[in-house]
């Protein structure tokens, strides 16, 4: 994530982007970051008429396979449990994960070299 702002997107099941929303993070951190998370969220669900089949939040730092940010120093989260507060925004699914990991899984499933179940 760009120190300065978070970034999110809707997209189609082919992996095109149909709506994108940046929101400046202005040094936000702690309870504050996770509102303007969740307020990124809202205006995604908002730009979108069709129903939203899952939700991926990529996050900087440690995250366990529970979806608990084990820390995330730029963030000032530690032990932060997202899944939960993210679930409320989908019809099927919701995963958190480290960011950087969450980017390689999305090359390989719109490259076609990893399925999608």
């Amino acid at each position: 994530m760009p120190a300065g702002r978070m970034i999110g997107a809707v997209q189609d099941l082919f992996g095109v982007v149909k709506t994108r929303v940046e929101l400046p993070r202005e040094g936000r951190a702690g309870t504050d970051a996770v509102r303007l998370a969740v307020r990124l969220a809202e205006e995604l669900r908002a730009a979108t008429d069709r129903p939203l089949l899952g939700v991926g939040v990529g996050t900087p730092g440690v995250v366990d396979a529970r979806g608990v940010v084990l820390d995330a120093p730029s963030l000032s989260w530690r032990e932060r449990t997202m899944a939960v507060s993210t679930a409320d925004f989908v019809v099927r699914t919701s995963t958190l994960g480290d960011d950087v990991v969450l980017a390689g899984a999305a090359v390989l499933v719109l490259s076609g070299e990893l399925g999608v179940a």
